[in-house]
C-alpha cells in the first residue's frame, strides 16, 4: 500500500512535506546571507553619505538588496504555509 499523493503534488504527502522542509531550511540559510548583505550595504551607504561620496549609488544598492530580501521572506512564508496547521495568516486576514 502506497501513500496517497496530495492534490497539488505528485509526491506522497510525507515526502512532499520533507521536500518543503528541506527547501525552507535552505531558504533560511539564504535569508541569513541576504540579511548580512543588506547590513553590509547599509554600512557602506552610511559611510558614503558621511564622506560625501557616491551615496546615491550606494542607497540604490541597499534598496535592491532589501527588495530581494523581502521577496525571500515572502517565499519563506508561502513555503511555511504548506507545512503549517493552521495556515499562516495573510495581510487579508487582518481585521482592524
Amino acid at each position: 500500500m502506497s501513500a496517497q499523493p496530495t492534490s497539488d503534488s505528485s509526491l506522497p504527502a510525507p515526502e512532499c512535506k520533507q521536500s518543503v522542509a528541506n527547501f525552507l531550511h535552505r531558504k533560511t540559510e539564504e535569508m541569513l546571507y541576504n540579511l548580512s548583505y543588506v547590513v553590509t550595504l547599509c554600512d557602506k551607504a552610511l559611510a558614503a553619505a558621511c564622506g560625501n561620496k557616491n551615496a546615491q549609488h550606494a542607497h540604490k544598492l541597499v534598496v535592491y538588496a532589501f527588495s530581494s530580501f523581502a521577496n525571500l521572506v515572502q517565499t519563506l512564508k508561502h513555503g511555511a504555509s504548506e507545512l503549517a496547521s493552521p495556515a499562516i495568516p495573510t495581510v487579508g486576514d487582518i481585521h482592524l
